[in-house]
């Protein structure tokens, strides 16, 4: 609905979560990294906001 009535707004949104959240060692291939991986305070904070968008 937000990309309907504020699409500009959206992008940014979206786009600010791109950037915040990078691909997991797993999508890397990245068998090491699996386990060193922990949400920075930005991310909780940025997951909370949008509960039941994307994450």
């Amino acid at each position: 609905m937000v990309n309907a009535l504020a699409p500009k707004a959206y992008e940014v949104v979206m786009s600010t979560a791109f950037e915040l959240f990078p691909d997991s060692a797993a999508a890397k291939g990245d068998r090491k990294g699996l386990k060193d991986e922990h949400a920075s305070n930005e991310q909780i904070a940025f997951a909370a906001l949008m509960r039941g968008v994307h994450w």
